[in-house]
């Protein structure tokens, strides 16, 4: 019988070497396709890195300027600027300073700081220039012993920058710097590294906020560009200082004066004031006596108003009759109820307003003339007649005081106490016979309740009337003035004070009396249902126990030692009999209600269901004040 042998299979060695191949010239393949897609994602990263650095640069400069004020920039100024105490220069003597910026594109990054090393960062190792610089101002002007960057990130990776920042008045009269950066990738080329690939660029403009919101108050943005000179003559009012001994060598090559390309772009501006926004005025330009138009305009206070009225009011005022007599009239300004002043159309267009403001047209009557006689007490005129023309000045005369009184004022003749305003003199418009009027100073001194604490005091001619001056109110009372005095024995007199025609000096005392009201309400309350001590029900009765009905009041509850933050419900009769809203208000609760008629006797309840801070079982008061 014949027997098979075992027989062993497997893959030659030609069979090998094949499949290896195979394999190789697959595998070379998929990297062929997969490069690309490989390549792009780098390229990604390093564009998504360069968006994120370019807007860091951007947000630290807006952050750092937007705000300031006294903003000037300095543009291809060559080595650093001197300034005058650390804080001016000497060519804008009446602007501060307290912080600069400088722009660096021809230096090793990092080289400005005092620490600087040739291999401190990845940059420096790789020679990468461009940075925003940030120093501080003291007496040396530039301190950069103090500089610092102006954005970290890694100090902006390891990319190369230039930096511009140009300063600028938009077509509105908008101040803004113009900032650019441009950023380079680099390519090693032997032992060295060429910044020329991927450029990448943005630019943003940065309006300065507090400049452009009070740009009439002396905050304004500067702008010189030095072209990058080195001559001296070409920096006077913004010269350049001279580097510090305690500088470091890179340090010094800044305060280079003699190399144009030690050219850099500096920003000094003022963080150092708070800026509100400004309030609205209102101006109104009445057109004169009879006018039926008048014109409003608004403008910001304490800035130009940049309104213009008409150069010339309405037609219709073209005349006027005086003394039966028509006069032809000529548009002369508008006169302001504050300053008293009459300006032009022009004028006003630049007029700062600090208040709200009504300008009166004025006019000029072509021809027209006024008599102006003054009088002794007696009745005897003193002097001649004065005739003027319309608006014309006149002098009034000199005359003696009588012994006993302390001075005189002018009023018309034949009037009890018409006192004549010395405007009138100053511009006549009016026929006018005058006498003097002579008065004794009259002090009037104003007491608190204790008799000893002055509150005010004023001098008042006699005879005239004495200001309103406001009683101070007092919670609860109702105030008055009342005279205290002595009679011919000496005896103390009270009596009530009037300010109408005073004829000595006066001794005001505040006087109270309690403000007690016809209806009142009374309450009784506890704290139930406390569950924990943050939260729990609040429940009282109240009672109209006064004679009168009660409309309308208010009740308010004070927490002893804690907050109410919410009242989540409320219910009883008093929610729905007497029209009660609750709420919580400055961490008291406060029930008002109106539209009611508690009638004398009734008794009503009220539910709270509250929670806050701290709630307690006490309650500092519950003050009820009904109308």
């Amino acid at each position: 019988m014949k027997k098979n042998k075992n027989l062993q299979s497997g893959f030659t060695l030609v069979e090998l070497i094949v499949v290896v191949a195979l394999m190789a010239i697959v595998f070379g393949a998929l990297m062929n396709v997969l490069k690309p897609t490989n390549i792009f994602f780098n390229e990604s990263e390093a564009f998504k890195d360069e968006v994120m650095i370019s807007a860091g640069l951007t947000d630290a400069l807006g952050d750092e300027v937007r705000y300031s004020t006294n903003v000037i920039v300095l543009q291809n100024y060559v080595g650093v600027p001197s300034l005058v105490s650390g804080k001016q220069f000497s060519g804008l003597p009446d602007v501060e300073f307290d912080s600069a910026i400088m722009f660096d594109n021809d230096n090793v990054r990092g080289s400005a700081y005092s620490d600087y090393t040739p291999d401190g960062t990845v940059a420096s190792r790789k020679g990468a220039k461009g940075q925003i610089v940030k120093f501080a101002l003291n007496e040396l002007g530039v301190d950069f012993g103090s500089a610092s960057s102006l954005y970290n990130l890694d100090y902006y990776a390891d990319y190369q920058y230039e930096f511009t920042a140009t300063g600028n008045i938009d077509e509105n009269n908008m101040a803004y710097v113009d900032f650019g950066i441009t950023m380079y990738d680099y390519s090693a080329a032997q032992a060295n590294y060429d910044y020329d690939e991927m450029p990448y660029e943005s630019s943003e403009y940065l309006y300065l906020k507090n400049i452009n919101l009070r740009d009439d108050d002396g905050y304004k943005m500067y702008v010189k560009d030095f072209g990058g000179s080195v001559e001296d003559s070409d920096y006077a009012g913004f010269e350049r200082a001279s580097a510090d001994a305690s500088f470091t060598s890179e340090q010094q090559k800044y305060y280079d004066k003699s190399n144009s390309s030690n050219v850099h772009t500096f920003i000094f501006y003022y963080k150092g004031v708070t800026v509100t926004p400004l309030q609205n005025v209102n101006l109104t330009f009445d057109p004169g006596t009879g006018g039926s138009t008048v014109m409003s305009y608004t403008a910001l206070k304490g800035r130009q108003c940049r309104v213009t009225p008409p150069a010339v009011p309405e037609a219709g005022y073209e005349s006027e009759t005086v003394n039966g007599v028509v006069f032809s009239k000529t548009f002369s300004g508008w006169k302001s109820n504050v300053t008293g002043n009459i300006y032009t159309a022009d004028e006003i267009y630049n007029y700062v307003a600090s208040a709200d403001e009504t300008f009166t047209a004025q006019y000029i009557l072509a021809g027209a003339t006024f008599d102006v006689s003054f009088y002794n007490s007696s009745g005897t005129q003193i002097g001649l007649t004065q005739t003027v023309d319309y608006a014309g000045a006149v002098s009034p005369p000199a005359v003696e005081v009588p012994a006993g009184y302390d001075g005189y004022v002018w009023k018309f003749k034949g009037s009890d106490k018409d006192v004549i305003d010395d405007s009138e003199f100053a511009s006549v418009t009016r026929n006018i016979e005058a006498e003097p009027y002579f008065y004794k100073n009259c002090t009037i001194t104003y007491y608190d309740e204790d008799g000893t604490t002055v509150l005010n005091t004023e001098t008042v001619m006699s005879g005239l009337n004495a200001s309103t001056f406001e009683v101070p109110e007092k919670t609860g009372y109702i105030g008055e003035w009342e005279v205290h005095g002595t009679d011919d024995a000496g005896n103390p007199i009270v009596t009530p004070f009037s300010p109408i025609n005073v004829t000595s000096d006066l001794t005001v005392v505040a006087k109270y009396t309690e403000n007690t009201p016809t209806g009142y309400l009374t309450v009784t309350h506890s704290l139930t249902n406390l569950w924990s001590s943050t939260a729990g029900q609040l429940g009282f009765d109240i009672t109209n126990s006064g004679t009168e009905v009660i409309t309308s009041g208010t009740i308010r509850i004070k927490i002893a030692d804690g907050t109410v933050s919410n009242i989540s419900n409320y219910w009883g009769n008093l929610r729905y009999t007497y029209n009660a809203t609750a709420q919580a208000i400055g961490g008291d609760i406060v029930i008002s209600f109106s539209s009611v008629e508690i009638q004398p006797g009734a008794t009503g309840n009220i539910t709270l269901q509250l929670s806050g801070t701290n709630l307690s079982d006490t309650f500092e008061s519950i003050t009820i004040t009904a109308n």
